[in-house]
């Protein structure tokens, strides 16, 4: 594993303020609470290479789907619903950019010296609000509830209830035991025990780390 990314501090004050403004918390004790779970994250670590892909459910029952992957030469793909795009890595931090052409085969768009790293990550964070949701263990009330599987891999399953009344909000979270990634995540709004409105959900689908072939490009 080499570098580490940053984790999503403003996800963990957002799902605090969620979860206790509901219990009459101060923005004091909100603040608080957030400053802790970042003293006790733990950074995630991308494998060397790898192929990952997200399904993602949104609010209105919609399902999309969101793949990034970079391979032993250190090129990277990236896909969602609406961008599909190929960085060739020419040296230690320039990249050029391939898209598809009418006949669906990846061509030299740009070879603009400015795609580096730095852009490439910002091109492509979108991908790292899934894989970084992780950082949500780290919340003082979340309960580590034991093991669990995806796709073959060995992961720790979370869990947090909060709500007010008969209003109820079950988080459940998966992460990878190995590289701390964000396998899945899941929110169950009920009441009375009746499940009431569409959640934004995500799960992993393909995770995988070694022998990775991206899409043939051409000049």
């Amino acid at each position: 594993m080499k570098r580490k990314n940053i984790m999503a501090f403003f996800m963990m004050i957002c799902l605090a303020f969620v979860m206790l403004a509901l219990n009459g918390c101060s923005k004091a004790e909100i603040e608080a609470i957030a400053a802790k779970s970042m003293e006790y994250s733990q950074a995630v670590s991308l494998p060397e290479q790898y192929s990952i892909t997200y399904e993602i459910m949104n609010t209105d029952g919609i399902i999309n789907k969101m793949t990034k992957a970079k391979d032993s030469a250190g090129n990277i793909y990236y896909r969602t619903k609406d961008k599909e795009k190929l960085f060739v890595k020419i040296s230690d931090n320039v990249y050029h950019l391939y898209e598809k052409d009418e006949a669906g085969i990846f061509k030299l768009t740009s070879d603009w010296d400015g795609y580096t790293a730095a852009y490439i990550h910002e091109e492509t964070k979108g991908f790292l609000h899934y894989v970084e949701a992780s950082s949500k263990k780290s919340l003082p009330t979340i309960a580590n509830i034991g093991e669990s599987e995806v796709l073959g891999r060995s992961c720790d399953r979370y869990e947090i209830t909060t709500g007010a009344g008969n209003y109820v909000v079950k988080y459940t979270l998966q992460v990878d035991s190995e590289t701390g990634i964000c396998m899945s995540w899941e929110k169950n709004s009920t009441v009375d025990d009746i499940h009431v409105g569409q959640e934004e959900e995500f799960q992993c689908i393909t995770f995988q780390v070694d022998n990775i072939k991206l899409p043939e490009y051409t000049n």
